[in-house]
């Protein structure tokens, strides 16, 4: 007769539902008890992998829009364009303005 086959991560869960805040060998002997071999590393991973299934989105500044030109940047803008060397150079500078 074929051995029943255990799912571990799922008694783990059920394990950590009965007992949130239990630590990974308080798990891990719970679940011998029961006849379920498990590793304390395997208890650590589901744990980790359940705290932080909310925890998904990247925190930190938000990017904003580009501050714009002011007055005095722009006129610096224009006196530079008046001495650049090359016509790619005033483009791309006509163009850094427009936004």
């Amino acid at each position: 007769m074929a051995k029943k086959k255990i799912n571990k991560a799922a008694e783990i869960r059920n394990e950590l539902a009965k007992s949130p805040d239990a630590k990974g060998v308080e798990i891990v002997a719970a679940l011998k008890a029961r006849g379920v071999s498990v590793s304390p590393a395997q208890v650590s991973n589901l744990k980790t992998k359940t705290n932080n299934k909310t925890a998904t989105k990247k925190t930190g500044a938000k990017k904003g829009p580009k501050p714009k030109l002011g007055l005095g940047e722009k006129i610096r803008a224009a006196v530079h364009l008046l001495t650049v060397s090359t016509k790619a150079e005033a483009l791309e500078l006509i163009e850094a303005l427009g936004k």
